[in-house]
């Protein structure tokens, strides 16, 4: 299980969103020359790299998702 803020540019949800992309602008302010920021839709590749398979993605009111995965078969 892997539990972090997601980042959709692609929702307009509002506030559930607003957090997750104040933390984007944190992490390019800090790392930025370095591309510092919140990931969104890379965990599925970040999980595979790690041998694992993306099974389902809870997220909660908050914008923090619990993002759960398995061992891949192959």
């Amino acid at each position: 299980m892997v539990i972090d803020l997601l980042t959709d540019a692609d929702s307009a949800e509002g506030a559930r969103h607003r957090l997750p992309a104040l933390m984007d602008l944190y992490m390019l302010s800090l790392f930025g020359a370095s591309g510092g920021r919140e990931r969104g839709g890379e965990f599925t590749a970040l999980l595979a790299a790690a041998g694992l398979e993306h099974e389902e993605t809870l997220v909660l009111p908050s914008g923090i998702a619990v993002i759960t995965a398995r061992p891949s078969a192959a």
